[in-house]
């Protein structure tokens, strides 16, 4: 299979988990493993989002760096 991952990928106004997340059902060991996967996990560790994965990002949320926003985006 094949998949794209733009250069700049669209957040939606939700928070972090949502996007990760973007409606699939919610299955911890997967998500973690995608957090991991991603390099999240650091950033959720050195706690430079305020609300962790809770935090909301996107058009009106918390500004993310590019590096952040590509992680979410993958």
């Amino acid at each position: 299979s094949l998949s794209y991952a733009g250069q700049q990928p669209y957040l939606q106004p939700f928070s972090m988990c949502q996007n990760i997340l973007f409606g699939s059902p919610s299955n911890q060991a997967r998500y973690d493993g995608v957090l991991y996967s991603c390099a999240l996990i650091e950033d959720l560790a050195l706690r430079l989002l305020p609300e962790g994965d809770a935090t909301i990002v996107g058009a009106r949320g918390v500004k993310l760096s590019g590096g952040q926003t590509g992680k979410v985006g993958l």
